[in-house]
Parts: C-alpha cells; structure tokens; sequence
C-alpha cells in the first residue's frame, strides 16, 4: 500500500510540474547598449593625438555624459528602460581594445517584441533637474554632487575635456553643458527585437569630432577653449552633440 501510494505521489508530483504554465523568463529577455567613442571613422582613445580640422592635434582627457529616458517602441506598446543613467567613456576608452568593446550599459527583464523605434534623452530632464543631489541616495546617477552646478541649480548634462596643441603651443579645453536648454532628444526608427532568455545588443556611437562642428565651420578651441554656462556658444555645441550620436 505505502508503495502505491509512493508511486502515485510521484507520478502526481511529475504531472503537476508539466501542467504548471511556462516560466515568466520564457516572456523576457536583455537589452545590452555598447556606447562606443570614435573621432571620425577611428575609435577613441583617451590621451591619443587626431588630427583637427585645421591640422592641430586633438587629444581626449573626459567624455562623460547623462542619458535619460530611454525608450524602445512598438506597435503596442512602449518599454522604459530608465528614466536616467550617467555614462563615462574616461575609463573605458584608454586602449584600442578597449574602445572597440565600448562602455556597456544592460537591462534585465525587457518584454519580448518586434520594437521597431528607439527614443532617449542626452541631459537631465528637466522634472529631474530641477532637483538636487541631496535629494538623491549617493549611489544614484544624479546623487554625485561633481555633476551638479550648485551656484546655477543644474546638472552638468555632458564633460568633453582635452588638449589642442598646435605647434609649440598647447590648450586645456573644457566645455560642460547644463541648464534645460542643453537637453537633446533623439529618435532612431529601428527594428529591435527581443528575444526569451537572450540578449539583444544596440550599439550607440559617438563621432567626437562632430561634436565640434564640420570642415567647414568648426569650434576655435585656441579662441574659445572653455564653456559652463548657457550661452549661444554652449547650444551651438549640443547642436554638434546631438549630430554627433547615431547608431
């Protein structure tokens, strides 16, 4: 009797299992985003010469950015990802190597669909910049007060940092953007499809030399090598920006 009833309890238990619905991870997968520097069509290297528009030479020492709201879409339905996310290629660039890896940002537990657009923010929007770091646990992206212009009340939305040497002479450049003026949105029509169980992949590249214009009308670093405010300089700078991300 005990063995029959053994058997059935093992039999029963085995039903009940291949009876139970799939498991919710059968209905996710992941979102990887590889940020990737490059000046013109060579990847970034951080303390590496490029040529400049003018035949100076270029160096990079900071590229730090926010990147807020980022959005896959859908004929159904639209996925927030995360309403803001702080992004430095400083110390993921310093090699060849790796700049070509790029600087990784992933998300767990994405929906599985065909999406067929991308949306995000570069800055801080402005409901979240209206903030301040204090109001913010010290782990958060915008909770580090170095990215924060008290005396103005802003977020520091981006950093481009470097050196311009032309000849004998060298030029510490520094421009910083901020304040609500600075922010960028971008919309890539895409098919992005995300599969149960996998990764899907979006590369996002970034032309630093486009950041400072084209061949015909470009920033004088010599003349103007330093900007934290908002200015018609500093928009005419995000406007670069904005044109400097594609995928």
């Amino acid at each position: 009797m005990r063995l029959i009833l053994l058997l059935f309890m093992v039999v029963g238990g085995s039903f009940l299992r291949c009876s139970m619905p799939h498991h919710q991870d059968e209905f996710f997968g992941d979102v990887e985003f590889v940020f990737k520097g490059k000046y013109a069509n060579e990847p970034l290297v951080m303390g590496k010469n490029y040529t400049y528009f003018d035949q100076s030479l270029i160096n990079f020492t900071k590229s730090e950015f926010f990147i807020s709201q980022i959005k896959l879409k859908s004929a159904s339905h639209e996925h927030l990802l995360t309403d803001i996310a702080f992004i430095s290629l400083t110390e993921s660039h310093t090699s060849i190597e790796l700049s070509e890896a790029g600087y990784k940002l992933k998300f767990s537990n994405i929906p599985v669909d065909q999406y067929s657009a991308l949306s995000f923010g570069i800055g801080v929007p402005s409901n979240l910049n209206s903030k301040q770091p204090s109001q913010f646990d010290i782990n958060h992206p915008l909770g580090e007060g170095s990215h924060y212009w008290s005396g103005w009340k802003s977020y520091i939305f981006s950093k481009t940092e470097g050196v311009m040497t032309n000849g004998a002479d060298a030029t510490n450049f520094a421009y910083h953007s901020g304040f609500n003026s600075a922010y960028r949105s971008f919309e890539f029509q895409k098919n992005i499809t995300v599969k149960a169980n996998e990764t899907t992949q979006i590369v996002v590249e970034m032309d630093h030399q486009r950041q400072f214009g084209t061949s015909t009308q470009f920033v004088n670093i010599a003349q103007d090598p330093i900007f934290h405010d908002g200015g018609a300089f500093m928009i005419a700078f995000m406007n670069n920006y904005q044109s400097s991300i594609h995928l």
